[in-house]
């Protein structure tokens, strides 16, 4: 049942100025990360009727692995369900209560660093836009397809076994943003132009002239574009540009026997290195090694 808009604005009335939300913890990783943990993972149920609010000393990210809640985040209430990937900044002020009537939530929770996030983003993508960065909670939030939520689940698989080093800090930290960048919105919610420019940049005729043939397919300007990009996808032109070639290459990789320096050209990369650290950064491991993996899998390549 749907709640009328002047109980629900009572209701939040009610918890901001008589329940305890106004009671904010501190969260300190240091309390929740051990000498030789580079980050600390949980999964929580949440049938809790009120939200824990809280902020913290680090960022995070959480997914929902089933039911349907609330987030509550810096005073706003957000609806949040199954395959739902959220970025959560250290000074935001959050928390959890299960719907109305409805089902247990359980959540899962990478909490890390900032010192850690800001190495890997100055080191893979300097010049990209930190998806953390900007304080509109709903471009923080990013529903998975199928496919995205399969790779998500097996992106954590070391993780929910235990492992809490720093090389797999960094390989999750990578796998999930990609999967964040990649995943994105339907054509309802873009501009019918930047739909189609975004669909036919993953040719490969388009994409290997970059972000020039980008423009040209959005039939607008360099300037007018960027801004539309980073409004809408929270990216720059390049990282579109750059996640359809890598798509590409991973595919040519897996079904061809083609020489990698030749993939690397048809993808419109001049420079062996800056394709290697690209798709290192996409995938967590080097095009050989990839190819490698996907052949053992797929069985030999024909010849």
């Amino acid at each position: 049942m749907e709640v009328p808009p002047l109980i629900l604005s009572l209701q939040c009335l009610f918890l901001r100025y008589i329940d305890p939300m106004p009671v904010v913890r501190k969260l300190r990783l240091r309390d929740f990360v051990g000498r030789d943990e580079a980050a600390h993972f949980a999964v929580t149920r949440a049938p809790w009727s009120t939200p824990q609010m809280h902020t913290h000393d680090f960022p995070e990210i959480f997914w929902i692995e089933s039911g349907r809640g609330w987030h509550w985040i810096n005073d706003v209430r957000r609806e949040v369900h199954e395959r739902m990937l959220v970025l959560v900044r250290a000074d935001d002020r959050h928390g959890f209560t299960d719907a109305a009537g409805g089902t247990t939530l359980l959540i899962a929770n990478l909490a890390f660093p900032v010192a850690a996030w800001n190495e890997l983003r100055r080191t893979y993508f300097p010049r990209s836009v930190d998806p953390f960065s900007t304080r509109e909670v709903e471009r923080r939030e990013f529903t998975l397809n199928t496919s995205a939520w399969a790779s998500l689940l097996d992106a954590t698989a070391e993780v929910r076994a235990g492992s809490q080093t720093p090389a797999m800090l960094a390989r999750l930290l990578l796998n999930l943003n990609h999967l964040a960048q990649t995943n994105r919105p339907m054509e309802k919610d873009l501009p019918p132009w930047l739909y189609r420019a975004s669909r036919e940049i993953e040719r490969q005729e388009n994409f290997a002239g970059g972000t020039k043939a980008f423009c040209r397919l959005a039939r607008r300007s360099p300037a007018h574009v960027a801004r539309a990009v980073r409004r809408h996808l929270s990216l720059m032109p390049t990282d579109l540009v750059n996640a359809a070639r890598i798509r590409w290459a991973a595919e040519q990789l897996a079904s061809t026997d083609r020489p990698i320096i030749d993939i690397s050209l048809d993808c419109g990369f001049e420079n062996l290195g800056h394709f290697y650290k690209l798709f290192r950064a996409a995938r967590g491991t080097s095009p050989r090694r990839y190819r490698l993996g996907q052949q053992q899998i797929l069985g030999p390549l024909s010849h």
